[in-house]
């Protein structure tokens, strides 16, 4: 079972700057930009400055490349996420949705984790946007949050071949 200081320590361990998720989050942008705008505080300001204006964006996506100067060969659990300030409701408001891009074996594995700290980091970043907001209106608040498991297999050699196979007959009853 888990207790909800596991569900904290995973969130620092993978969320916070610095950590497995966070460098890819925090860093990325930050050291190449010349502003020293890491892509987290880009999508906070794009999020504010469309709520402002009163218009939906699209392509507000924060990515998880490996960080500058790493070598890292594990594959990472976490694509992407993409942000979406919506109008919606009566009376309208404004809610911000998530869509979560995650590898299939972080839905089988780690999933508890894995979905708590999608619905963490996507609350802490409607708190931010409320921030940038100034706290004055419009109103937002935490949309729909969607969690989308894919498999990063192309199927290409006999390696990954034998791997599609052995869960093929795993699956089977």
């Amino acid at each position: 079972m888990n207790s909800k200081d596991d569900f904290k320590e995973y969130f620092q361990r993978a969320f916070a700057p610095g950590s497995l998720f966070g460098r890819r989050f925090y860093d990325w942008g930050a050291k190449t930009d010349q502003k020293g705008t890491d892509q987290v505080s880009e999508a906070v300001c794009q999020t504010v400055a469309a709520i402002r204006n009163a218009e939906v964006r699209r392509r507000i996506i924060l990515a998880t490349p490996e960080p500058p100067g790493t070598t890292d060969s594990d594959p990472l659990g976490l694509t992407a996420v993409y942000v979406f300030p919506r109008m919606r409701g009566e009376p309208k408001s404004w809610q911000v949705d998530f869509i979560w891009v995650w590898r299939s074996v972080e839905a089988i594995v780690g999933f508890p984790f894995s979905a708590h700290g999608s619905v963490k980091f996507s609350q802490d970043f409607v708190d931010k946007v409320k921030t940038g907001l100034n706290g004055g209106e419009p109103c937002v608040r935490l949309g729909e949050l969607t969690y989308i498991a894919i498999s990063m297999h192309l199927y290409r050699d006999p390696a990954d071949l034998a791997i599609a196979r052995h869960i093929d007959l795993e699956a089977r009853p």
